[in-house]
């Protein structure tokens, strides 16, 4: 009843600033806008919204390393180690379809203090952001909330209010999906409305702004509808500090056959990450403002004949975990069962099988890789869905490795140093050149590695352990120095 009563009040003062004061205090202009309406029952012209110039949300200067949180799973917040992320998102809080405001149950008011109360106290600290909506929200709801100026500013407002009342550091829309043009135009007035009542709320109160972000489709077009709407870009490059495409799913064991649900390309399909991550772009949202969705879990098929198991073998049906299985029970899986593991590099995504069980799923590996795609596009960052997925934060690590902004921080050295070889890196230079690796040790000393050592030094995922590493990165064939933050590169080789 609090809550409600101080949101009630929230929404009274905002409302009053909007009208009166807001544009004033606020670096935002006016909210100025065209319509432009589809001709008839024919396809016609989108409905298109032009926004007033605005200054674009400054990026964000370090790369975001980000993860889910779902608070209906079970997994303590405290077993949630902050050392692999910037920002982490407590998933979810939903919207009541009768008020609009956020209906903060027993179970959140349990939920949110654990949640907080566990990752403030941790060290390093992460932001936190309250995600609302997710996969299990009716998706009309939204839609009706978006529809007009006061039924929007209810819904921004008590958004507003349980952030700073729990002391999140931002919010977070999760709306699956936007079904038509009209939701799209609408989501976008969301944003421009939602940017602006938090820019008025900030000075306000003298408090630092709430983040505002978004959990899209992969792709600027949502291809689930007919005919598939287009999110606003423009809109949301300048009122949306990030964007965070769900880069996953793009298959289910429900299909005939199987598939990888995150692949990076397809070059038969646009089905794909780097399709969707390019839409975006060419929607005009600046490519730092794309945080790129990676997944800790993966889908199981059947397979119709165990003999035929690669990409897109027949299938008669889920597999193993009733068609998923997060990264951890995959894991075990191979291991238990002695399963195939293939690395798919057509698709940059791996699958294993073992009888007729099949699983597609990312690894050490391919989220390597994708990190490292995220890097050449300059996006903002990754982030994964969800936290408790994990084996032992092996994927997690592998994310953290690869540098969002392509700058060598101090964090990012320590990270790196001396902790990646990969075994084709062993394989070129020790069995096709016939030369010997040179490694540092722990103590100061000197290791050369020959042949016999390349499987015991690269691992199953290609990682070497931390103990009796010393400050030295194998890379390519060269030993890199660091020297006070800095890459000193200097060969090695016997």
């Amino acid at each position: 009843m609090a809550t409600m009563r101080i949101t009630s009040l929230m929404i009274l003062l905002v409302l009053v600033i909007v009208t009166d004061d807001c544009h004033s205090i606020s670096p935002w202009t006016p909210l100025t806008f065209t319509l432009t309406p589809s001709m008839g029952p024919s396809p016609g012209p989108s409905p298109s919204l032009t926004p007033a110039p605005a200054p674009s949300p400054s990026a964000p200067s370090q790369g975001i390393k980000a993860a889910y949180w779902p608070s209906f799973t079970g997994y303590p917040a405290s077993f949630i180690d902050t050392s692999y992320f910037s920002h982490i998102y407590f998933a979810f809080i939903l919207p009541s379809p009768s008020t609009y405001e956020l209906n903060v149950t027993s179970f959140h008011q349990e939920k949110i203090p654990e949640f907080m109360d566990a990752l403030h106290s941790r060290n390093p600290p992460v932001k936190t952001i309250l995600s609302i909506g997710g996969a299990g929200n009716d998706p009309s709801v939204f839609s009706q909330i978006v529809s007009n100026e006061l039924t929007r500013a209810i819904f921004i407002n008590s958004t507003i209010g349980v952030a700073r009342e729990y002391g999140f550091d931002g919010v977070d829309l999760d709306w699956e999906f936007p079904i038509n043009e009209l939701d799209m135009l609408n989501l976008g007035l969301l944003f421009m409305q939602w940017r602006q009542i938090l820019e008025c709320e900030s000075k306000v109160t003298n408090r630092s702004r709430l983040l505002l972000t978004s959990a899209v489709y992969y792709a600027s077009i949502v291809f689930l509808y007919a005919p598939p709407p287009s999110y606003p870009g423009d809109i949301i490059g300048n009122y949306v500090d990030w964007i965070s495409p769900m880069c996953f799913d793009y298959c289910a064991s429900s299909n005939p056959f199987t598939g990888e649900h995150a692949a990076l390309y397809d070059p038969k399909s646009n089905i794909s990450t780097s399709f969707g991550i390019q839409s975006w772009i060419q929607a005009n949202v600046p490519p730092e403002k794309i945080v790129m969705g990676m997944p800790l879990y993966g889908k199981t098929w059947t397979l119709q004949d165990p003999n035929v198991n690669g990409v897109g073998a027949p299938a008669v049906g889920a597999g193993p975990g009733n068609g998923i299985l997060v990264y951890s029970q995959i894991v075990e899986f191979n291991s238990e069962n002695n399963a195939t593991v293939v690395f798919d590099e057509q698709f940059v995504a791996s699958y294993s099988y073992a009888g007729d069980s099949w699983i597609g799923y990312d690894d050490v590996r391919s989220i390597k890789m994708k990190a490292e795609f995220a890097q050449s596009r300059s996006l903002g960052g990754y982030f994964f869905w969800a936290l408790g997925q994990d084996k032992d934060w092996t994927i997690s690590r592998a994310g953290k490795m690869v540098v969002m902004t392509g700058i060598y921080g101090a964090e990012d050295v320590r990270e790196r140093e001396g902790k990646i070889i990969e075994r084709q890196i062993c394989r070129k230079w020790v069995l096709e050149k016939k030369k010997k690796l040179v490694l540092a040790t722990g103590d100061g000393g000197i290791e050369v590695v020959d042949s016999a050592d390349c499987r015991d030094l690269a691992g199953i995922h290609g990682e070497i352990a931390e103990e009796g590493v010393g400050h030295y990165l194998v890379l390519l064939g060269e030993v890199k120095q660091v020297v006070n933050g800095r890459r000193r590169s200097r060969k090695l080789f016997a």
